[in-house]
């Protein structure tokens, strides 16, 4: 008979304590509890992932405990987390968030990221190791950029801090996070003496590294390191289509990314007339042709006249410019007279794509 009751029974337990342990020696106890049923579900906790054992044992009417059934085992095995991006050798800016599926009973994840392709996964490769409540990661700082791949995973946390199986391993590749090159614009024209360079900052970025060079040629005119988002060359440049670019870089001279190489030109020669026709005598049929060193713009009846000697309003002519803009052609609108002298003029006004002027040039032709 139970002395608290007043039941009496012919069974010897009373309650049932039921014990789960991570070790067949039940020194570690994930749950210890007395139950009146000879059933049990956990409702406060989660397990651990992997291999468990279990055992009961019935208490009598005196709280003795009796003898301990046999161990059972089983295994708990939630399903991995699974990546969603970046994967599969994909090619991100260095900044690109880290996303992946959600998993039940999860309460965080665990997220590693590891750099030089290590697929030890080792700790003196780790990039990032951080926890997220969320499904998707965005790190503060850009990931160097690299010509060897970058490793993460995913492992999740359940809200009782009990560990999942880590996810596979994604694989991907960081271009950095460039700087965006502001001024001069893509192939414009800046001054030999007064050049001034600019780009955007970079996250994490404390040095920049400007490089220069000859559009023809592959060595550096000029590398420079700065702190500043802007850099103005100390020397003059010469004459010609140059190159220019910036790369960014971290605390530790990590290259975070480099910008694309963008055209600059420095022109300070005036255009001239190289060829002319025609000269001394010409064609009453002819038209009056002048050839340029360089393409130039401008060129108009504005610019380009044609007079007769004896009359000071200009003769009635059509101008053109060939598609290279490097040759004018003034065709009168009616035959010139035999025996007259007629006179080409070419103003100021006419300017190379720099916006240096052509010097003011006549020639005179008899027309037979």
């Amino acid at each position: 008979t139970y002395a608290t009751t007043g039941e009496a029974s012919n069974q010897t337990a009373k309650q049932y304590r039921i014990q789960v342990s991570t070790t067949p020696t039940f020194t570690s106890l994930v749950e210890n509890r007395l139950v009146d049923q000879t059933t049990f579900t956990p409702f406060d906790r989660t397990y651990p992932e992997g291999l468990l054992y279990w055992r009961v044992q019935a208490p009598d009417g005196q709280d003795n405990g009796l003898t301990w059934s046999a161990t059972g085992t089983f295994t708990k095995s939630s399903p991995r987390t699974v990546l969603k991006s970046p994967i599969g050798d994909a090619t991100t800016n260095g900044l690109a968030p880290f996303r992946w599926q959600p998993n039940d009973f999860a309460g965080s994840y665990r997220v590693e990221v590891y750099k030089n392709g290590d697929t030890a996964l080792s700790a003196t490769n780790r990039v990032i190791s951080t926890t997220s409540k969320q499904t998707a990661y965005s790190p503060p700082n850009p990931l160097p950029a690299s010509s060897l791949p970058y490793l993460w995973r995913v492992q999740r946390i359940d809200a009782y801090g009990n560990p999942g199986l880590w996810s596979a391993v994604g694989r991907f590749y960081s271009q950095g996070t460039a700087p965006a090159l502001v001024a001069p614009s893509d192939g414009s024209y800046v001054d030999a003496n007064d050049s001034l360079f600019t780009w955007g900052a970079v996250p994490s970025a404390v040095t920049y590294k400007f490089e220069r060079k000859l559009s023809s040629s592959d060595s550096l005119a000029e590398a420079v390191w700065t702190e500043a988002n802007a850099w103005a060359p100390t020397a003059a440049l010469s004459n010609g289509s140059w190159q220019w670019r910036v790369s960014a870089y971290d605390l530790a001279r990590n290259l975070l990314g480099t910008s694309a190489w963008r055209t600059a030109k420095v022109d300070t020669v005036a255009p001239r007339v190289v060829k002319k026709s025609p000269v001394r005598t010409a064609y009453r049929t002819a038209n009056f042709v002048a050839k340029f060193s360089e393409p130039v713009r401008n060129v108009s009846r504005t610019t380009m006249k044609l007079y007769v000697q004896g009359r000071e309003d200009p003769v009635r002519a059509r101008v053109t410019l060939s598609s290279d803009a490097k040759t004018a052609t003034l065709n009168p609108s009616s035959n010139m007279r035999v025996g007259a002298v007629y006179t080409l003029r070419l103003s100021s006004g006419i300017t190379d794509r720099r916006g240096n002027r052509l010097q003011a040039t006549s020639w005179k032709a008899k027309a037979k």
